[in-house]
């Protein structure tokens, strides 16, 4: 949740890049442990869906929202 405040909020784009990978790490991390466990595709998918959906986001932030190279 602090990841999706962190996004919405102006400006902070080094932190906005933290956030976002942050919440690809929690997603994949989350399929991973419930692959581990077994549970059935439908509890694998919903966190790899919501990686995918922080993907697309991250893919389609504008210009001015990336970091600069040094």
């Amino acid at each position: 949740m602090f990841g999706a405040v962190i996004i919405l909020i102006p400006r902070l784009p080094q932190l906005k890049e933290w956030a976002y990978a942050g919440m690809i790490f929690d997603a994949t991390s989350a399929a991973i442990s419930r692959t581990a466990v077994g549970d059935n595709a439908s509890k694998v998918i919903a966190p790899l869906a919501i990686a995918a959906i922080v993907m697309v986001s991250w893919g389609l932030r504008p210009k001015e929202r990336t970091l600069k190279a040094f």
